[in-house]
């Protein structure tokens, strides 16, 4: 992992895009020496859009993304 100041990175951007689009490994940009961001290639997406098979048929009983009930709690945790 490399890491690089804002400033220098400001100067040396396509430098650096070509070194992470190489994936050869992520970049840590930083503030006054303190880390801000991490930079990585994105990859490709690991198989296709079909379902593991053990999860053939599965559904959703609801919204994942909607906050649970105070019901939905096991006792010990409300």
């Amino acid at each position: 992992m490399k890491i690089v100041n804002i400033c220098e990175a400001e100067t040396k951007l396509s430098k650096l895009v070509a070194k992470i689009e190489a994936k050869k490994g992520r970049v840590t940009l930083c503030g006054n020496g303190v880390p801000i961001a991490d930079t990585f290639a994105h990859g490709k997406a690991h198989g296709s859009s079909i379902l593991h098979p053990d999860l053939a048929g599965a559904y959703f009983l609801g919204d994942p993304s909607e906050p649970l009930k105070k019901s939905d709690w096991p006792e010990a945790l409300r």
